[in-house]
């Protein structure tokens, strides 16, 4: 089940956040600079990947934190390069690796952000459409999992 707020995807217990990425290796701005700080070895990892061109647009790679809560960061690439927009085809892509991602890992509760808006330049009254159809559209997300999407506060 879905659920649109507006407010700190911090301030929630989920045990999956979704931060919005670049295949740059940067992380300076918004939710990035929060889990660059409080997750050092994530941001170690996820440069290094950049760097070897491992992490793509359109595609999430999860970080397993070592806490129960979140016990996941999936980054998802929006945007190639930070100066770049995103792509809207990418954050659709990102949105079906999601849910990929919780059917795998058997998510029950996962707080997502308005992916590809704010720095990537997306508008989210056109994202949102394709977030619920992704996140609505497949059995176990449907019944299974609490998916918190915080839009952008306008």
């Amino acid at each position: 089940m879905i659920t649109f707020m507006t407010g700190d995807i911090f301030q929630g217990e989920h045990e999956v956040l979704v931060n919005d990425i670049n295949c740059a290796g940067k992380m300076d701005i918004g939710m990035g600079i929060i889990l660059k700080d409080k997750y050092p070895n994530m941001f170690r990892q996820y440069e290094k990947l950049c760097a070897s061109k491992i992490i793509r647009p359109g595609n999430t790679w999860v970080y397993e934190t070592s806490r129960d809560i979140p016990k996941y960061i999936f980054n998802a690439a929006t945007q190639y390069h930070w100066k770049d927009r995103a792509d809207l085809d990418w954050v659709i892509k990102c949105y079906q690796s999601i849910v990929s991602n919780i059917v795998s890992r058997k998510v029950t509760d996962i707080a997502v952000p308005p992916l590809g808006c704010g720095a990537g330049g997306l508008r989210w009254k056109i994202v949102r459409q394709y977030a619920e159809k992704a996140l609505d559209g497949d059995p176990y997300v449907k019944n299974h999992c609490r998916v918190v999407c915080y839009e952008p506060e306008e």
